[in-house]
């Protein structure tokens, strides 16, 4: 006998899947047994599938409030997903391989491993199989009744023209991998891909030699807790009505419908009628077939109110739970108004403080430009007075300079003349030791031409006291100094 199939949608409950917190129908001693695919936080998904597209989109945005990014681009998938027409943030399918009379990890361990590998082979291959459906988490249950596994992906659709060019869209994704929607709702790419995906099971759970019996159940768009749930109300109707008792028949000659048929066998002996026997029996059945009738219909008519009533209570807590979110939210984005209100107005207190601050700050460099300016003034004309005081000392002093250079020129001429033409040579040693020290106390040029032979213009004529008075002072002088070669700049200054 085969084993059923379940691949429905689930919650999407995520922290529950991973077992962030634990129900009630859960073995906490097998927690440990499950198996863990993908585990990958949402925000590192969204921005692993869309960053590219929102930094190529904001590349071509010239104002800044026209920009995106990828957290901001998830707040927009919330805000519309309560619409149902809209995109979800992301989508979960549960699959199931067999149920818990014929698959129970407890009741029937061997049927429940066999289930738990064509799962596992299911999903090794599933990213491969649909490249644009992004799977972040995916684990497969072994702490519950049955095995069962939870894929939460998102839907990647690509090649748009305007906007971003890849968005979370399922159709788009579903196009993408090949697989074209209809025109009516029951030929959508979403019932296509589910057809495909449950015939790959069934290709997969043969491979280990278990056969399907049904591929896909159409449960009205019904979650797994929700068809779960249905599920088991119509055990307990069905229960109920094996309960229920039809009236008693009482049938001619004081028997009882309810006796067996030793007794009744004995009647008809002792009585001999029967023929009213087998008319009462016939009578008996149409009343039994007829009550049975009449409670099988209030039965079903009581099954499809508690549908009704189960759908509307669904559809009343969802609201409720909706409400109760928009509440929330709506609080929260008060409290924000609030503390942004109060933030604005510190700030705006503090630009005020900052711009007069900044007026002051204005106020001051204007002062100190001006003032920079005068003592720049100030400057200039004490360098032109200073400037102008220096030149009228420094040209008479120049002038007398040069005119004291001359005269020392002609008198070293005058010794080299001496130590040429003189006779006496002690007359003539003299002159040259006057013309050496001479000579020593000029620029190396200046000396070159003060010892030139040449006669001067202005020659005197010595005698022999005067070269006596010229030996006796310079030996006085190499006796009082030491001999130091002058600062030819200085005295050419």
């Amino acid at each position: 006998m085969g084993k059923s199939l379940s691949f429905g949608k689930g919650k999407g409950n995520v922290k529950h899947n991973n077992r962030e917190f634990v129900t009630e129908n859960v073995d906490k001693d097998r927690i440990k047994d499950n198996v863990i695919f993908v585990h990958e936080p949402l925000e590192d998904a969204y921005n692993q599938c869309f960053s590219k597209a929102v930094a190529d989109y904001n590349d071509g945005q010239h104002r800044a409030d026209r920009k995106k990014s990828v957290p901001s681009y998830m707040d927009e998938i919330r805000k519309n997903q309560s619409n149902r027409q809209s995109e979800k943030l992301f989508y979960e399918q549960v699959v199931a391989v067999g149920d818990m009379h014929d698959s129970g990890i407890l009741s029937n361990p061997k049927e429940a491993e066999k289930c738990k590998f064509v799962l596992m082979d299911y999903m090794q291959d599933f990213q491969k199989r649909n490249p644009n459906l992004h799977v972040f988490n995916a684990v497969l249950h072994m702490d519950e009744q049955t095995p069962h596994l939870h894929i939460d992906y998102i839907p990647v659709g690509k090649g748009y023209k305007q906007g971003l060019q890849s968005r979370n869209s399922l159709a788009k994704a579903f196009e993408c991998m090949g697989i074209q929607s209809g025109r009516t709702k029951d030929d959508n790419g979403t019932i296509k891909w589910q057809e495909r995906e449950r015939k790959k099971i069934a290709e997969i759970a043969k491979s280990h030699g278990i056969e399907i019996k049904t591929i896909g159940i159409k449960r009205d768009d019904y979650t797994l807790s929700d068809y779960k749930t249905l599920v088991h109300d119509k055990k307990q109707i069905l229960q109920q009505r094996e309960q229920v008792k039809p009236d008693r028949v009482n049938l001619p000659f004081g028997m009882a419908l309810e006796k067996n048929r030793d007794a009744v066998t004995q009647e008809l002996d002792r009585k001999q009628h029967v023929g009213e026997f087998v008319a009462a029996m016939s009578g008996a059945a149409d009343q039994h077939k007829a009550a049975m009738d009449q409670i099988s219909a209030k039965q079903l008519q009581l099954f499809d109110k508690e549908i009704q009533l189960d759908s509307q209570m669904n559809k009343a807590l969802s609201a409720e739970h909706q409400y109760q979110n928009l509440y929330a939210k709506q609080t929260n984005l008060n409290k924000d108004f609030v503390n942004l209100k109060e933030s604005y107005k510190y700030i705006e207190h503090q630009n005020c403080q900052l711009n007069e601050v900044a007026d002051k700050l204005m106020k001051e460099n204007s002062d100190l430009k001006a003032e920079v300016g005068s003592l720049k003034a100030q400057i200039d004309h004490l360098r032109s007075s200073i400037e102008n005081r220096v030149h009228d000392a420094v040209e008479p002093l120049k002038k007398q300079i040069r005119g004291l250079i001359s005269e020392h020129i002609d008198l070293v001429q005058t010794f080299s003349f001496f130590a040429r033409t003189l006779s006496d040579p002690e007359h003539r040693e003299i002159a040259s030791k006057a013309r050496d020290y001479g000579s020593d106390c000029l620029r190396p040029d200046l000396a070159d031409k003060a010892k030139n032979p040449v006669v001067p213009s202005a020659v005197r004529s010595f005698d022999s006291s005067d070269f006596g008075r010229i030996e006796r002072k310079l030996e006085k002088k190499q006796a009082e100094i030491k001999v130091q070669k002058p600062r030819h700049r200085d005295l050419e200054r």
